[in-house]
């Protein structure tokens, strides 16, 4: 009797690629920082911050300044008795060019504090674009880990219940001969149903984290890409992927974050601190002025050369409580933004817990699948053997190979989520970039 096999065009539609250009991790990562909306921008952010930077610098230089007018000007007495409507001896033509460099000496701090708050913000969108590229590559990778999983997972279970099939087919005609009864018969077409559903299972997960992977990079809508599936490297002990420790908090882009914002949002305090002070500038100009140099006996008949050097005192004396008020906003949206940062922090902390107890969990079990794996390797090569010479039923030597996937199913679901903690690792660390693209096998 013949089992249908309605998965095949299942397993075919996942693994055969839509076009020739398969993406492994790296070029995955590498379109994805090209293309993916988020790092764009956060990219652009960033660029903002450092051109507001550049412009908080420029604003404790001289400027420089260059005005001049040209055009018709003239006044019409309307009266004899007028005194202010003088006829322009230089009518109908007017003309000034003026010419002046201005420099602000001191204005009680407030544009250093402003350079300085600049300077903050550049840094913080500088680690705030790593923490959202690092966080997409880490994204990324997990997600790739669960499709090169579900990938080998499939290859398994199709090899599973090929075996299943098989060994249901040899018990059928037992069971209709009569040696064996009906138990044994739903039993076995059970497993095989299983087998089934646990295949479609693969294979869904499989188009699930290829459709997320898109996502990710940014390419949904190029369905011709594909993604080639991590390989496995059966000799690696768990010592050459993961480490026992974590990295400390100090390492965590939250971390750095919190101590930025901490400065940025002091400085805000300060600023509207000063409004209490009297308020202090010592400003400083040279003029250059040429006015009705069009109507004049040559350009320079009429030049004039001014400076200044002034000390401004200013002080409000009474504000109904305005100041005090601005300085108590400042100080309360601090103290919230303070708060966000340690609940950032507190989650930073939660991760590094949890990645604590995986790495706990992962080192021993990926040792004891490894070791069962061998073992079930070595166990399944005698029962060939041994059923070669006849010492051993088919449905032993069977019983032994559905052993060994499982065995292999096992090792391969701790060696993934060895090298998602691994990836997790290095992302709390702030090493996730550089070990994605100088990772060797």
């Amino acid at each position: 009797m013949h089992i249908k096999r309605p998965t095949q065009t299942l397993v075919a539609i996942c693994f055969l690629p839509a076009s020739a250009f398969a993406m492994n991790l790296t070029q995955a990562v590498e379109y994805a920082l090209i293309h993916a909306p988020t790092v764009m921008i956060a990219a652009q952010e960033r660029s903002i911050k450092k051109i507001e930077q550049k412009s908080a610098f420029a604003k404790l230089l001289p400027s420089l300044d260059l005005a001049t007018t040209n055009g018709l000007e003239n006044n019409i007495p309307l009266s004899r008795a007028s005194l202010f409507q003088v006829a322009n001896p230089d009518a109908p033509w007017a003309s000034a060019i003026k010419f002046g460099i201005t420099q602000k000496f001191y204005d009680n701090g407030r544009s250093w504090i402003k350079k300085e708050t600049s300077d903050f913000a550049a840094d913080l969108a500088d680690i705030r674009y790593l923490k959202i590229r690092d966080m997409l590559i880490r994204d990324i990778a997990l997600e790739y880990y669960q499709y090169s999983l579900a990938r080998r997972l499939t290859d398994v279970r199709e090899q599973q219940q090929e075996i299943m099939r098989r060994q249901f087919e040899t018990m059928m005609q037992e069971y209709e001969q009569g040696l064996k009864t009906k138990n044994d018969y739903l039993r076995f077409k059970a497993q095989l149903q299983r087998s089934e559903i646990e295949l479609l299972s693969a294979i869904n997960k499989c188009t699930q984290s290829t459709i997320e992977i898109r996502r990710l990079i940014g390419s949904m809508q190029q369905e011709d890409i594909t993604f080639e599936p991590l390989p496995v490297i059966h000799h690696k002990r768990v010592e050459d992927i993961l480490s026992q420790d974590v990295p400390p908090i100090e390492k965590t882009y939250d971390y750095k974050i919190a101590a930025m914002s901490h400065g940025i949002n002091t400085n805000i305090v300060r600023m509207s601190e000063r409004s209490y002070w009297p308020n202090v500038f010592l400003e400083s100009s040279a003029m250059y002025n040429n006015k009705n140099y069009i109507n004049a006996i040559s350009f320079g008949s009429k030049n004039a050369l001014s400076y200044t050097l002034l000390l401004r005192l200013e002080y409000n004396i009474w504000d109904w409580g305005i100041r005090r008020n601005d300085v108590a906003i400042a100080t309360s949206k601090c103290e919230i933004q303070e708060t966000k940062l340690q609940k950032e922090l507190i989650e930073s902390q939660a991760l590094l817990a949890n990645l604590s107890s995986e790495i706990i969990r992962i080192r021993p079990s990926f040792e004891l699948s490894h070791e069962l794996l061998a073992l079930e390797e070595k166990s399944t090569a005698n029962l060939r053997n041994q059923y070669r010479e006849g010492k051993v039923s088919f449905l032993d030597l069977v019983t032994g190979l559905n052993n060994l996937l499982d065995a292999k199913i096992r090792f391969f679901t701790s060696y993934f989520d060895a090298q998602s903690a691994y990836t997790k690792y290095t992302y709390l660390e702030g090493s996730i970039y550089e070990s994605i693209f100088q990772k060797t096998e």
